[in-house]
């Protein structure tokens, strides 16, 4: 994207900080588990805000923060990677969100636990004073950190591509109502399951659920296998992506480079089978840093991916 041909996207979601914890051996479940952590700004809407950031797009973020030690780190990290964080609202009496995730030696996560009630904050009156400026932008995400209320206003006054991730099986069920107001979706196969109403055990399964979506009016269908790749579903294709040797440092993250991949890759004009590869080439990158934002991912490193063959697609 060259810089007279900057896009600029609307991010609307959760920003805070990750504490990761590593264990040295298998979990044992109710025990002490020998192991090392680290901190560092997170949050799906932050994710995706510095991974759009790194692809070339100008972002403006709506967010909460607390006014608090972690909230001046997560902005501070704003400003590093040039995101508008005019639009952030500071409460002064609830603490910046959390979310703590125990993992295995091999980066799978075993359990994680969220603390983001200040995401609560978020109110449909506040947006409504946003909307003019997300429908002057090319794209807008948006993920179920925030309330259902925020999802309704937002998908009945976007006239912008809007892009949507599902967070987790719990707060999907904020958008069943809404889901069909969405261009793209990322759901995991458990939210995909929550959102069309039935169980998903088969590929013909994965081709309803796809049908269920498009019938309600989503354009274009990502359901996250985990190790199995991604399905993608499309007007011009479906099929599955799989990442054939990624070096697996951390999952965490991986979803929302996924996501800054694909509106990269849609709005490049690529066709449903290319944003899928664009998108989990963005996700290997994730995959590979010890972080939740891999800061050498770009267009450029994407291409790298994508070009040493470490992506197969599955056509159906």
């Amino acid at each position: 994207m060259a810089v007279n041909d900057r896009k600029r996207i609307f991010i609307v979601g959760g920003a805070g900080v990750d504490i990761q914890a590593t264990s040295f051996e298998k979990i044992i479940s109710q025990d002490s588990n020998p192991g090392k952590y680290s901190v560092s700004c997170g949050g799906v809407g932050r994710n995706v805000a510095i991974n759009a950031s790194l692809l070339g797009f100008d972002v403006d973020i709506l967010c909460t923060l607390g006014n608090d030690t972690n909230g001046n780190t997560v902005l501070a990290d704003f400003n590093k990677y040039g995101i508008n964080t005019f639009h952030i609202l500071t409460v002064g009496d609830a603490e910046t969100s959390a979310y703590m995730s125990l993992h295995e030696p091999d980066g799978e996560m075993y359990a994680a636990v969220s603390s983001m009630q200040i995401n609560d904050f978020l109110t449909r009156a506040i947006v409504e004073t946003k909307m003019e400026l997300i429908n002057s932008c090319s794209a807008c995400f948006i993920e179920t950190n925030v309330s259902a209320e925020v999802l309704d206003y937002i998908t009945r006054n976007c006239r912008v591509k809007l892009f949507l991730d599902t967070v987790s099986e719990h707060k999907s069920q904020r958008a069943k109502n809404v889901i069909g107001k969405f261009h793209s979706i990322k759901p995991n196969l458990q939210e995909a399951e929550i959102l069309c109403g039935f169980t998903i055990t088969s590929t013909f399964e994965l081709l309803k659920a796809a049908d269920y979506f498009h019938r309600k009016g989503v354009e274009n269908v990502f359901i996250s296998l985990g190790r199995s790749g991604v399905f993608f579903s499309g007007q011009d294709g479906q099929g599955i992506a799989v990442c054939c040797n990624a070096d697996v440092k951390n999952v965490t993250g991986a979803g929302d480079a996924f996501i800054a991949g694909i509106i990269h890759a849609d709005l490049s004009g690529l066709s449903i089978e290319g944003q899928a590869i664009w998108g989990t080439a963005a996700a290997i990158l994730a995959l590979s840093s010890n972080e939740c934002v891999n800061t050498a991912l770009s267009s450029e490193s994407i291409k790298e991916v994508i070009s040493g063959g470490g992506i197969y697609v599955k056509k159906f």
